[in-house]
């Protein structure tokens, strides 16, 4: 008899009529191309700044509602995390674009950007901790699923461009995926009548980042090169 299929298995097979349209997108094919104009990369990263600072609460809010020292622990060290790696890449690649990188927070957010940061506050402030934990999620998977994909086609021949894939399809963040994923089980296995909401909950997740990118794709194409 086959193994029953995971919830994390699930989960994922639910978004798959929305991962052609990320992964294709054409800010992450030509990223990977080394093709994107530089104006695209600086609005995403300016967004993506914008965005963790408050992802990093949002990390320190399932921390407060965390039910044991271990997931307690863990989302604090995810917040901990979005300021050690992910904020000083964005630093970097601020740098070497050649805009000044104390001015990534400074940017007003798009419209797209306030639209994810209220989902997740939404569910941060009027929902539980199995609900801001599915919300959560997609922003860790999505992330890691992309750096993997992209890391295995040609090198790209932006080294900038390729830090970006690189942070993402490493180990280290996978690890941090994983564990994850792995309290999305957990949580799926304590409460298998709210399963089809989780599911709801991580696909407008998932809606959010493809329109992430369509904001930078957009949105960048208007700023100067």
């Amino acid at each position: 008899m086959a193994a029953q299929q995971s919830f994390h298995d699930r989960l994922w097979a639910s978004i798959q009529p929305l991962w052609p349209g990320i992964v294709g997108h054409p800010f992450l094919v030509e990223l990977a191309q080394g093709t994107l104009s530089s104006a695209r990369f600086a609005y995403f990263l300016e967004q993506d700044a914008l965005y963790l600072e408050d992802f990093a609460r949002l990390l320190a809010s399932a921390a407060a509602k965390a039910p044991n020292r271990d997931q307690i622990k863990l989302f604090l060290s995810h917040a901990q995390g979005v300021f050690a790696v992910e904020s000083s890449l964005h630093e970097t690649l601020a740098t070497a674009l050649g805009r000044d990188p104390s001015g990534l927070t400074m940017a007003q957010r798009g419209r797209t950007t306030q639209e994810y940061l209220d989902f997740l506050f939404g569910h941060a402030n009027g929902g539980d901790y199995a609900d801001l934990v599915m919300a959560l999620l997609p922003c860790f998977w999505v992330y890691r699923q992309v750096g993997l994909a992209l890391a295995q086609g040609p090198i790209c021949p932006n080294p900038l461009y390729c830090r970006w894939i690189e942070t993402y399809a490493a180990e280290e963040f996978g690890e941090s995926v994983a564990s994850q994923i792995a309290l999305a089980d957990d949580l799926a296995a304590a409460n298998p009548h709210r399963q089809a909401s989780f599911a709801e909950i991580f696909a407008q997740g998932v809606r959010h980042e493809r329109a992430f990118w369509d904001q930078a794709y957009s949105e960048g194409a208007l700023m100067d090169d």
